[in-house]
């Protein structure tokens, strides 16, 4: 019984035991109309920030392997944007400058929305 009392009660109805809480806010919800709720009303899209800070005293196992695929999803990024860099070197250099821009763009949105 300890364990599902462990979310305490639902933060939107407050008249039942949490059973879920949101990766991305951690507000307490005990069905999916109040996670609708929630969503709606804290304009929250319930997916976890790839990027936070966390505190050393906080950081567990599982948080370290999710940053090191980040950073190898960021590495093979770099790669793809070197490797289409160098198939266009006979391009004009203004023709390069604005292929990487929007390479990095698409980067920047890849990460950012993830």
């Amino acid at each position: 019984m300890e364990s599902k009392n462990r979310l305490g009660s639902c933060e939107v109805c407050g008249s039942d035991v949490a059973k879920y809480c949101c990766p991305r806010c951690e507000v307490k919800t005990c069905s999916l109309s109040c996670v609708k709720i929630h969503k709606k009303e804290l304009d929250c899209d319930g997916k976890k920030y790839k990027t936070g800070f966390k505190r050393l005293e906080n950081f567990t196992d599982a948080e370290m392997s999710q940053d090191y695929r980040l950073m190898n999803e960021f590495i093979e990024a770099v790669g793809e944007f070197k490797m289409k860099t160098q198939r266009i070197s006979n391009l004009s250099p203004v023709s390069i400058f604005v292929l990487q821009y929007l390479i990095l763009e698409i980067i920047f949105v890849r990460f950012q929305f993830q």
